[in-house]
C-alpha cells in the first residue's frame, strides 16, 4: 500500500478550522485554506505522495495536551484507527472527542483536493453529504 504522512502542523491547521466549519451551513462549500489543500497534493520535493495516490495517511494526534497517539486513516474504508501506547490514560469517549473534527471535516476536505474526487475507490457522494469517517478502534502500540 502507498502511504502518506501528515505532521502536527497539518493537524493543528485542520483542527483550527473546526469552529468555522461547524458554523458553515453548506459544508460542501466550505472554503479550505490553499495551504491545507496543497498539503494533500503531491510534493515531490519533500517526497510526499499526493492523497490521490495513497490508501493510508498517518498522523500524530495530541490528546489532552499531554498524550500522543498515532492515527491511521484508511481512505477507501473511511476508517480511522488509533494506535495508543497507554490506553488507560484516556477513555474511548475522550479519544473520540479528540478525533471528531477530523471525522467530520475530512470527507469535505477531500472533495477539495485535486485528483481525490476522481478516485473510484472513495465514496465521496456530494448529492446529500459526504460519508463521515468512523473510528475503528484503539489499538495498543
Amino acid at each position: 500500500k502507498k502511504v502518506a504522512l501528515a505532521d502536527t502542523v497539518y493537524i493543528a491547521c485542520m483542527n483550527g478550522q473546526w469552529d468555522a466549519f461547524q458554523r458553515t451551513s453548506n459544508k460542501a462549500k466550505f472554503l479550505w485554506d490553499d495551504q491545507l489543500t496543497d498539503y494533500a497534493k503531491r510534493d515531490a520535493y519533500h517526497f510526499q505522495c499526493g492523497w490521490a495516490e495513497v490508501d493510508e495517511v498517518y498522523y500524530p494526534l495530541n490528546i489532552g495536551s499531554n498524550h500522543w497517539v498515532l492515527v491511521q486513516i484508511d481512505l477507501p474504508a473511511h476508517m480511522f484507527t488509533v494506535y495508543d501506547s497507554d490506553q488507560a490514560l484516556y477513555d474511548d469517549a475522550c479519544v473520540e472527542q479528540a478525533m471528531r473534527p477530523m471525522m467530520k471535516m475530512l470527507p469535505y476536505f477531500l472533495l477539495n483536493v485535486e485528483g481525490v474526487t476522481d478516485r473510484d475507490d472513495l465514496d465521496l457522494t456530494t448529492t446529500t453529504k459526504p460519508r463521515d469517517f468512523d473510528v475503528e478502534g484503539y489499538l495498543p502500540m
